[in-house]
């Protein structure tokens, strides 16, 4: 980021989000009855610093904060693949938990964690003395390496790309050699397990990335992390720690307004077999969401489902999580409220008469492909 990328990062800062129509009733958030400065999602576990800068991890059950001594200056936090946080305390200082507090050398001004894997990176050091600070990742026994650009807040994707946001509020991603600026523009950014990206808005309105652009959620935060799930968990301007619940898990069609749910999944033999059914059949048992890279998710499994087509009487819908291409491909088209795949973006998913899904190359029902409601998962 050069000095005309800073430029550009003033101007993007200046502008809100221009989006899509708000879907705030998309996403519910609940207090969990504490208050912080920050707050920290991976592993399946939550972790924050309170008011004071102590350091607390929500227990389930109880359903409660139980503070984890030892540190009293904490300011943010970041949340590993395994459950453990790291956090920067007021004094620039790095630690982390694994049973007791373990310093990590450096001055640090915020870190992020990738929710898989074993990715780091953090923002301290330097800077331009405008708010921006140097960013580094960590290199194993070369410690922190440091990478062109400044940033102001970080956090790091399950393929160990991060994101940052920078004292001007603009937003860039890494593309493995410098910075690659995104629309809009924030405060604070998280990235989930499963890849959803969310940000805090420069009005403290929280955003969701779509793959192309930003989606308003409408609730006021003032710090977003995003747990396995892709629920967005946060601190909200009067410092009340939050959760998310997003109600848009669902795989809906408007033609007819039939809602598609991953209704089972099971071994069978090599395979893994799924099975989507329209809601009137009860209601989901398994989730699957939309990543930010247009994959479909399972929440607890972490499997992807694309279109191959190995038979001329059905899409065979194939998991796979590995980062293969193949792996990509769908989207969620909020305007229609449809499931779409690259390859035949005019295309949609449907609820049949049986109970099932289909997908059609066309959104017409009348030009959809054959019964495919059981997908083979491999």
């Amino acid at each position: 980021m050069n000095a005309k990328s800073l430029v550009r990062s003033a101007l993007a800062g200046a502008c809100l989000m221009s989006s899509a129509v708000a879907t705030a009733q998309d996403l519910q958030f609940f207090g969990t009855g504490g208050t912080g400065l920050d707050i920290g999602h991976g592993g399946g576990k939550a972790w924050a610093v309170g008011i004071t800068g102590k350091v607390y991890r929500f227990d389930t059950p109880p359903g409660a904060w139980t503070e984890i001594g030892g540190i009293t200056t904490g300011l943010r936090i970041d949340v590993d693949s395994g459950g453990n946080p790291w956090v920067v305390t007021r004094d620039q200082k790095l630690f982390t938990w694994n049973g007791g507090w373990y310093q990590v050398y450096g001055d640090i001004r915020d870190v992020g964690r990738s929710a898989v894997g074993d990715h780091m990176w953090a923002i301290g050091g330097g800077g331009d003395g405008r708010g921006n600070f140097n960013i580094y990742r960590w290199e194993g026994q070369a410690g922190w390496v440091q990478k062109p650009g400044v940033a102001a807040r970080i956090d790091v994707d399950p393929d160990g790309v991060p994101w940052v946001v920078n004292a001007y509020n603009a937003i860039y991603r890494w593309n493995g050699a410098d910075w690659n600026q995104i629309p809009g523009g924030a405060t604070d950014i998280g990235i989930g397990a499963e890849r959803s990206v969310w940000v805090v808005g420069n009005d403290g309105t929280l955003f969701w990335w779509n793959g192309r652009d930003w989606d308003r959620r409408g609730s006021r935060l003032a710090q977003v992390s995003v747990d396995e799930g892709g629920n967005p968990w946060g601190v909200d301007p009067a410092g009340g720690l939050l959760r998310g619940k997003r109600a848009d898990v669902r795989i809906v069609h408007g033609v007819g307004g039939t809602e598609l749910f991953a209704d089972d999944y099971y071994r069978d033999g090599s395979r893994w077999i799924a099975k989507f059914a329209v809601s009137n059949t009860g209601g989901p048992t398994t989730r699957w969401i939309f990543g930010g890279d247009g994959s479909l998710r399972n929440v607890a499994a972490n499997k992807c489902i694309h279109l191959d087509v190995r038979e001329n009487s059905a899409w065979i819908l194939l998991l796979d999580c590995n980062g293969a291409p193949a792996s990509l491909g769908w989207s969620w088209s909020a305007s229609d409220r449809t499931i779409r795949n690259s390859s035949h973006p005019a295309g949609c998913g449907f609820g049949n008469s049986w109970g099932g899904f289909d997908f059609g190359l066309t959104c017409s029902l009348d030009l959809r492909w054959r019964d495919a409601n059981i997908i083979d998962v491999r």
